[in-house]
């Protein structure tokens, strides 16, 4: 009677494992936490983390890069969080349009077009099997 589980049992260890692995990369790993899941504990870390690692590739040294976002780093991300606003703004704006609901429109008639197209395809064939 050595190791004997039920499937449910093997589901809700798996399910706590998973929960101990998201927590440990959301709040140790900001840079990997927002790839995988858009979130993070320090979103500031990883902000400053990012406009080093552009300003080093624009061709600042590291450590211009690091002391430009210490001395400068809350001006800074005041000014992008702004101008992030402004831009979702534009964006929301236009979407709302007349232009932008056609776009929309004609994006949805593609989708449903190469949708019945795939469609038809699979229907065509014989035997998946």
């Amino acid at each position: 009677m050595l190791g004997k589980k039920s499937l449910l049992g093997g589901f809700i260890g798996l399910f706590f494992f998973a929960i101990i692995v998201f927590f440990i990369i959301y709040f140790l790993t900001p840079e990997v936490s927002i790839r995988f899941f858009g979130i993070t504990f320090r979103p500031e870390a990883y902000i400053e983390s990012s406009l080093e690692d552009a300003m080093t590739a624009a061709g600042v040294s590291r450590a211009d890069a690091e002391r430009i976002v210490k001395e400068d780093g809350p001006e800074l991300l005041s000014v992008l969080m702004e101008k992030s606003g402004e831009s979702l703004g534009r964006i929301v704006s236009y979407l709302s349009s007349e232009d932008g609901q056609a776009m929309i429109a004609e994006g949805a008639d593609y989708i449903r077009s190469g949708a019945g197209s795939l469609v038809d395809y699979l229907s065509s064939q014989e035997d998946f099997t």
